[in-house]
């Protein structure tokens, strides 16, 4: 959304270099609710664009006093078409298909596993799948919830964040109950990993939809390794064929 607006901001001031921008700040309870950004106000001949600081509970609005105000308008309606369009192709980034499997895991190289146990827990497959995934070729990271006395999972330095990787991040395997996922939607978001695959038993269609808005691909209820195994058979059978 705050790229959206900066591009709107950018528009006005590019077509309409006279508009007089005044910038206001009303602090307010911060909701995960959609807030309008856009409206005009006919009286004035002006526009006020909002957006929300979730961290600051505060809403910015940006007002344009603009003569053209008809030129703006068609100026407007491009966009939020373009926006619209984007809207209705977020369905795009959720894979269900074998052939998406392939391709997803066909471009993998890095994966970060949210929720990954220890070598401890060897028998549990937040342990035994990365080690899977490892021994295929896979770099893995692990990104446990628990364990703070851990330092390295699988020889590899550990990490209690998404967003502290120092390296682009293609996957993120998550191994945590459904009803845990969502807290950590802010943070696979800021780290904006290429796609998102949540184990066997873990499904949140609302992280799954916002996700797949922002642009990431999202995979839901299904296991990596047994995903992996069969695409390995496949393209056996094709070899020999």
């Amino acid at each position: 959304m705050q790229k959206i607006l900066e591009k709107v901001r950018t528009t006005i001031k590019k077509a309409v270099p006279d508009a007089e921008e005044t910038i206001t700040y009303r602090k307010q309870r911060a909701t995960k609710a959609i807030v309008p950004i856009h409206r005009v106000d006919r009286e004035t001949a002006g526009v006020v664009l909002f957006s929300l600081n979730p961290k600051q509970g505060a809403t910015t609005h940006r007002s344009f006093e603009i003569e053209g105000l008809k030129r703006y308008t068609k100026l407007w309606r491009q966009l939020w078409k373009k926006r619209a369009l984007r809207i209705m192709n977020w369905q795009k980034n959720i894979i269900t298909s074998v052939e998406q499997i392939g391709e997803l895991l066909s471009a993998t190289k890095a994966i970060a596993v949210l929720g990954i146990k220890t070598e401890a827990q060897a028998n549990q497959p937040a342990f035994y799948v990365p080690s899977y995934l490892e021994s295929a070729g896979f770099q893995i990271i692990p990104v446990p919830v628990y364990y703070p006395q851990v330092t390295h999972i699988l020889g590899q330095k550990v990490y209690r964040k998404l967003i502290e990787i120092p390296v682009e991040v293609d996957l993120v395997n998550v191994f945590r109950r459904s009803q845990d996922v969502s807290a950590h939607l802010d943070d696979i978001l800021a780290k904006k990993p290429k796609a998102v695959w949540l184990q066997s038993g873990i499904r949140d269609d609302s992280v799954a939809e916002t996700l797949a808005k922002a642009g990431i691909k999202v995979v839901q209820d299904r296991c990596l390794m047994v995903d992996h195994r069969q695409r390995g058979k496949v393209c056996l059978s094709r070899e020999f064929t």
